[in-house]
């Protein structure tokens, strides 16, 4: 990976973002995968971290956006998204499958997602955005929506449509945990990160 891809980048007017390379990447990776943020939950914590993990065993490159301050806009939220697409030939050295996995704030990516046709996984999505929760049901681009009943942005989960999977954690928080009940909460990191795994290799399969 080249240096201009560690250094801080200007991707957006008024934006300081960069891309963090996830270890072990594989010399030719089978796909993309960026991973955006939420606010104050960066890739390093759980929901993010082994999701990111898992999938650059399987063989992916994994990219996660890093800020230093959080994207102020949906506009530069979607440069930065566009810049990571237009670098993912440099990183991977081919034009390769894209994958999306966000957390919250970055879930307001869904309508450029879905307009740039890329599979995604989107856990805690801000479904109290009518923008996202009408991408989510209406869409096309295949997706994994995970939230849990004890998130107020969850609302209930959007409905199923064909090449969207709803995964409803109940008595799960913002952060996909289960205050006082340690076990039930890994369990639900160890679904979604499956989960992902498998859509990721459907994305792979498609070409």
């Amino acid at each position: 990976m080249s240096d201009a891809m560690t250094a801080p980048q200007s991707v957006a007017r008024g934006s300081r973002a960069r891309l963090r390379l996830w270890p072990g990447r594989r010399a030719e990776p089978l796909g993309l995968c960026l991973v955006v943020p939420g606010l104050g939950y960066t890739a390093s914590m759980p929901l993010l971290f082994w999701p990111a993990t898992a999938l650059t065993e399987a063989g992916w490159a994994v990219v996660a956006l890093e800020w230093d301050e959080p994207p102020s806009s949906l506009e530069e939220l979607e440069s930065q998204a566009h810049w990571t697409r237009s670098a993912s030939k440099r990183m991977t050295g081919r034009e390769s499958p894209m994958l999306i996995v966000g957390k919250s704030l970055g879930t307001r990516l869904a309508p450029w997602a879905e307009r740039e046709a890329i599979p995604a996984a989107w856990l805690t999505p801000v479904l109290d955005d009518e923008a996202v929760l009408t991408t989510l049901e209406l869409g096309k681009a295949p997706a994994l929506v995970a939230g849990g009943t004890a998130d107020p942005v969850w609302r209930g989960g959007p409905r199923p449509r064909m090449d969207l999977e709803v995964l409803e954690f109940p008595q799960a928080d913002h952060s996909l945990l289960i205050a006082g009940d340690w076990q039930r909460s890994m369990r639900i990191q160890n679904r979604i990160t499956s989960r992902v795994l498998d859509l990721a290799a459907r994305v792979v399969a498609r070409g």
